[in-house]
């Protein structure tokens, strides 16, 4: 296993590793201030790289009209040359692809672009496409609101200057974190059933403060404040800090808070706010104050912040780049108290770039895993990761019937599991494409909370290699659907557990039942639901048989097996040759 960072490729994310890269309106007042965005990553783009201060841009905004018959703005079409010459120019999201749109504006001499997104929320990231290579100057996307604001500047005869780069600098009185700098939860939605109290979940409270600005900061002081539900139950400040500008070793600071130690957890959303208070009015305050939450659930474990249905959020596609055959991305659980839960599903997402078709028709592999390795933390020598450590106990398969892209959906394991306290599993997803991504979180971060107790967050598996995750720690997007284990029996019914091996599989798949021997009614369908294989197999005395796959295309099957006692087994095989 390595323990290393893959290199990924995004399909609708954009993140900077250290956040300074900003957009900010600078006229006129009435706007003035920094917005959200994305920005296009050098991975797939011939763009700057943002996070350097020299290729930050400071100019006007000017709304891009092409040539089409009705002049819009979407930018598909090309610009009259010469008609965005020296400006920023501004368009919006739709019909081509991001980076044709910015080759366009950039013909017709843009010095940076700014796409709006054309649907509510948050900007989403933007993949390089066909021109992505061709595209040489900044490209960031902002908020649908953002863009209304701005353009309606603009309609009104107004003058719109814009900064975009990285603001290291560019102001003079400017602290400012990001949410790789703070200390979160160790996890973002966990079942109240196996933490209870601050001992079984424990959150320590922390961020680090920087001098983004160009002149002394002192006396400045950060507030930590917890709400449960909006309400107020726990707030402290820190004592006055200082900072010394222009210093690579001394622009930020550290602080610190007492854990945050409630008697018992309740279900319901804890909030956690810091808040950045300078002395002096700060020129940039949109980075002063950063929120994060976890939720204490019934039956839903996630290391990725939950939306308000509280299910996985997703904010990007990820994979491997380059990506070296099938593609599994896994959460990571262990809990003192496990064995008071089961896991009886996965909940995932994914999606596909416009161009390599509809997401329709995708077939994935749900797994859950004991992951039988004796370990403390990621420095321990003893850490490993490898399929042979790896004893599967559950698994599903789900094929997209709709385009569901940025869905969380779910699906059950064919066999639900009870889990153990203190041991380690793993949770995964895995597909055979390579044009789909796996949905991610690239919000959340453990980076700080990494420092402390370097545990595993998203493993990955690209081909054969395992890996611990990917550049920039984004956060898979997944999460586990939990039961109670006074819930057990009604959950395993008349279920038997089967190991299989090779899983994938070419030729022949080997399938061990302990406990029984036989014979058994084996109906293999593929993922579509069609029956491939129907047949009467005979499990030896030592619980074992061999099952003829040769005359199976690549592809996920399910097998389903009626024993003569009236148990059944359920799994899924991967078929590769």
């Amino acid at each position: 296993m390595k323990k290393t960072l893959l290199t990924l490729a995004l399909a609708f994310a954009g993140f900077g590793a250290n956040s300074q890269v900003i957009f900010s309106v600078e006229e006129p007042a009435s706007i003035a201030g920094g917005y959200s965005l994305t920005y296009a990553a050098i991975t797939d783009w011939a763009v700057p790289d943002m996070t350097i201060t020299a290729n930050a841009v400071l100019d006007t905004v000017k709304l891009a009209e092409d040539t089409s018959p009705t002049a819009d703005s979407l930018m598909c079409l090309g610009a009259t040359p010469g008609s965005l010459a020296g400006k920023i120019a501004l368009l919006y999201r739709g019909t081509c692809n991001f980076s044709v749109k910015a080759k366009n504006a950039q013909d017709a001499g843009a010095i940076a672009v700014i796409i709006v997104n054309n649907i509510s929320g948050e900007p989403v990231g933007m993949a390089g496409g066909t021109e992505g290579l061709n595209v040489t100057i900044p490209v960031v996307m902002v908020s649908d609101v953002t863009g209304a604001l701005i353009k309606a500047r603009l309609k009104a005869g107004e003058t719109v200057v814009a900064f975009i780069g990285n603001k290291e600098n560019y102001y003079e009185n400017d602290l400012g974190t990001n949410f790789s700098k703070i200390l979160t939860a160790p996890a973002q939605a966990i079942p109240l059933e196996v933490a209870q109290n601050a001992t079984e979940f424990p959150v320590n409270l922390g961020v680090v403060v920087f001098n983004y600005g160009s002149v002394l900061q002192t006396g400045a002081t950060v507030t930590a404040e917890v709400k449960y539900n909006g309400t107020s139950i726990y707030n402290e400040t820190s004592a006055a800090i200082n900072f010394v500008a222009g210093s690579a070793t001394e622009d930020s600071v550290v602080v610190t808070f007492p854990p945050f130690a409630p008697t018992s957890y309740q279900a319901g959303e804890y909030a956690i706010t810091y808040t950045l208070t300078p002395s002096v009015t700060d020129d940039y305050p949109a980075d002063n104050t950063i929120t994060t939450k976890f939720v204490m659930t019934d039956n839903v474990y996630s290391l990725a912040q939950v939306d308000e249905d509280g299910l996985p959020a997703i904010s990007s596609g990820s994979k491997p780049n380059p990506q070296n055959g099938n593609f599994t991305t896994c959460i990571h659980f262990q809990n003192a108290n496990g064995s008071r839960i089961g896991a009886q599903g996965v909940y995932f997402g994914a999606l596909k770039n416009a161009a390599d078709g509809a997401i329709t028709g995708e077939e994935f592999l749900i797994q859950g895993f004991k992951w039988n390795a004796d370990f403390v933390d990621m420095n321990d020598a003893n850490f490993d990761l490898s399929d042979a450590i790896l004893e599967e106990l559950g698994s599903g398969s789900y094929t997209f019937d709709g385009d569901y892209q940025d869905s969380t959906l779910y699906q059950a394991f064919d066999t639900p599991f009870m889990m153990e306290d203190d041991q380690r599993y793993l949770f995964c997803v895995t597909t055979t494409s390579t044009t789909v991504f796996l949905a991610y979180d690239t919000e959340t971060k453990y980076d700080q909370l990494d420092l402390l107790n370097p545990q595993p967050i998203g493993p990955i598996k690209n081909g054969d290699t395992w890996s611990i995750g990917f550049e920039g720690n984004p956060v898979p997007a997944m999460g586990v659907k939990t039961f109670l284990a006074a819930e057990a029996g009604i959950m395993e019914t008349n279920t038997v557990q089967a190991s299989v091996f090779p899983n994938p599989a070419k030729d022949q798949v080997n399938v061990v039942i302990n406990g029984f021997n036989g014979d058994a009614v084996m109906t293999v369908t593929d993922l579509a639901g069609k029956t491939v294989m129907n047949q009467t197999i005979t499990i030896n005395e030592n619980g074992q048989a061999k099952v003829n796959t040769a005359s199976l295309t690549n592809g996920m099957y399910l097998f389903n097996l009626e024993m003569a006692n009236g148990t059944v087994s359920k799994f899924n095989v991967v078929v590769n040759k």
